[in-house]
């Protein structure tokens, strides 16, 4: 049982180390985060199906980037890539949708 606990300790000791929150972002973190979110509503916007909110979130990225707040920036530009990726997929899934049969 003494042998279990500290395997257990020792395991939580380690994933705490080696979590996501241990990683501080940096500048260069934040910056190549923006240019994804930003390559993927430039996709989406130029198949004119970019979701509403995204540049708005992009540039809050941006800001905070510049604020010095390098993680906000990361988790937001994330969040901005996300609404780009799906906003390009829903996009393309509806181009090939068609109409509802009531209206043929």
């Amino acid at each position: 049982v003494e042998n279990m606990l500290k395997t257990i300790a020792s395991a939580f000791v380690i994933s705490v180390a080696l979590s996501g929150a241990a990683f501080a972002a940096d500048k260069a973190a934040a910056d190549a985060a923006i240019a994804e979110a930003q390559a993927a509503y430039d996709k989406a916007n130029k198949s004119g199906i970019a979701w509403r909110d995204t540049a708005k979130m992009i540039d809050k990225a941006k800001a905070a980037s510049e604020k010095g707040d390098f993680d906000a920036a990361v988790k937001t530009a994330g969040k901005a890539k996300f609404q780009g990726d799906m906003a390009y997929e829903q996009g393309m899934q509806q181009m090939t949708a068609g109409n509802w049969s009531y209206l043929y």
